[in-house]
């Protein structure tokens, strides 16, 4: 009897495991590019703290933009802070809606402002982006270090909702 119990119990974590597996995408690849992005104009509200809470503020955002009638098709995070070097809470992020087009107005919770045209180191990645810092960075990091290309501190994610999955670019400034 135990030893049913047992493999039972061994079943339902490993379909578990495996389903969380692909669900986050942890085997799919990350492709990399060297592009130049057009102005970028976002709609946000600024966050100090752990990057990895910052879900609930974009929700807030895209909210609010909706509600106002304003395109929120994307969603960003540019994080400025290196996690490695700053404290948790020090961390400073600002999340919202982002477009190739200026917003109209503003609703008086959020702020406006545009990223200019420049270079970027790019990696496209469909999984999950809860898995990205672990996925996707030391990628870049090591595209980066072999092609010795120098970049800027802050990284800008970009996310597209689908109606299967997440699709994010994440964008690296180069120097």
């Amino acid at each position: 009897m135990i030893k049913g119990f047992l493999s039972g119990v061994v079943l339902i974590v490993s379909c578990v495991i495996t389903y969380l597996i692909f669900h986050l995408g942890l085997f799919l690849p990350v492709q990399i590019n060297e592009e130049t992005r057009p102005d970028m104009f976002i709609l946000f509200k600024d966050h100090i703290g752990p990057y990895h809470t910052v879900a609930e503020l974009i929700s807030s955002v895209e909210v609010q933009a909706k509600r106002d009638g304003l395109d929120c098709s994307m969603t960003f995070g540019e994080y400025f802070d290196n996690p490695d070097n700053v404290e948790q809470d020090r961390l400073r992020s600002r999340v919202g809606c982002i477009s190739n087009k200026p917003y109209a107005k503003t609703p008086l919770e959020l702020k406006t402002d545009k990223i200019p045209t420049r270079r970027y180191v790019v990696g496209y990645f469909l999984g999950s982006p809860a898995i990205g810092p672990w996925k996707v960075y030391p990628k870049i990091k090591k595209y980066l270090s072999e092609w010795k290309i120098a970049r800027e501190d802050n990284a800008i994610e970009i996310y597209t909702m689908t109606d299967e999955s997440i699709n994010t670019e994440y964008l690296f400034p180069l120097k």
